[in-house]
């Protein structure tokens, strides 16, 4: 009994299924995420978002959260409250370009998956944010410059954040009750 109390210490946790000779287990998809969406909507409310997001460290176990997870409920924080996310786009400045193109694509989904019982009518007050939000970090030549951000199965570029933003500002001509205002244009 000694020695088995030991070996977890020496050797790694027991097996998940001790009974077996040999156990095959196969997963997919981005694993588990940190933080929920209901709980990064929370810290970007309480402003302490981002430091989390650069605290952030991703596992090297096989069950441990995973960038890409953490990234998906990101884009589902958006989502959920694109208002409070407005406030803390310039503070998203400061991260990873991962979890900058995975607030541009929250706002891309909002835009092509509205939510029928909670609709996002603030688009007029949206836009100009966003507008501010990307020109930031595109006139920066330092940015087009950055490392990618290689995490799991996504390895995000600085073009892949200009695709993103393209895709939103080509949505935001295809709707006259929530496209942007023709001041944003130059």
């Amino acid at each position: 009994a000694k020695w088995f109390g030991a070996r977890p210490a020496k050797d790694g946790s027991p097996p998940t299924y001790p009974d077996y000779l040999s156990h095959n287990e196969a997963r997919w998809g981005p694993g588990p995420s940190q933080y929920s969406a209901e709980e990064l909507v929370a810290l970007a409310e309480k402003r302490t978002l981002v430091q989390k997001l650069i605290a952030f460290k991703p596992s090297d176990s096989w069950e441990g959260p995973t960038v890409d997870a953490l990234t998906d409920q990101l884009e589902r924080a958006v989502q959920l409250a694109p208002v409070t996310f407005l406030r803390v786009l310039p503070d998203l400045l400061t991260t990873s370009i991962t979890y900058q193109h995975a607030a541009i694509a929250g706002f891309l989904k909002l835009w092509r998956e509205p939510n029928a019982e909670r609709p996002f009518d603030g688009w007029d007050d949206a836009w100009p944010r966003l507008f501010d939000f990307f020109e930031a970090f595109l006139a920066d030549v330092t940015f087009w410059d950055a490392k990618s951000g290689a995490y799991g199965f996504r390895e995000v570029t600085p073009m892949w954040i200009a695709s993103s933003i393209a895709d939103l500002l080509h949505a935001g001509t295809r709707d006259d009750g929530r496209d942007y205002t023709s001041a944003l244009l130059p």
